[in-house]
């Protein structure tokens, strides 16, 4: 969890996979656990290999290598904002306090891992279903599965709304 809280690429590793007898139902088990009830963000990367076998080895490096490289990737404010306009089409929004929290546009900021900010249009605190609704929809539209991601939703206020 220090880890995952630290924002870090987590690499779980399973040696000896040559030695269990049922291997589908050990890794099918295993996936469910720390990538559907333990870890619903997708931050952990899990790999079963046998030591022996060289290429499990290389395997591993590959996706090191390529967990570095998706986490080093800076996505540019269009294509951010390009998905926002398809989620505006697409999608409906979580309501609270009976107002729809919608997406005004969104950036990434520069950090060590993906961060972004997403502006709404909404005052309230946002729920936790819906970060990870985002979270979710932006690792699938942008392949950033297996590295950290943070969302930060920014209140932006309608500057022709007179103050009371």
């Amino acid at each position: 969890e220090i880890v995952i809280k630290r924002k870090k690429i987590l690499f779980l590793v399973f040696n000896k996979i040559d030695l269990i007898d049922d291997i589908d139902k050990f890794k099918n088990d295993k996936k469910y656990y720390f990538l559907e009830s333990y870890s619903p963000a997708h931050t952990i990367n899990l790999q079963f290999i046998s030591a022996l076998s060289i290429e499990s080895v290389e395997q591993i490096l590959k996706k090191v290598i390529r967990a570095c490289k998706i986490k080093a990737r800076k996505i540019s404010t269009p294509k951010l904002n390009n998905f926002i306009r398809d989620l505006l089409k697409n999608q409906k929004f979580p309501k609270i306090n009976k107002i729809e929290v919608k997406p005004k546009y969104m950036v990434q900021t520069d950090d060590d891992y993906p961060r972004f900010k997403i502006f709404i249009n909404s005052s309230k605190k946002v729920p936790q279903s819906y970060k990870r609704f985002y979270e979710n929809l932006l690792r699938k539209q942008f392949s950033l599965l297996g590295v950290p991601i943070q969302l930060d939703f920014i209140v932006s206020k309608n500057p022709y709304v007179k103050n009371k």
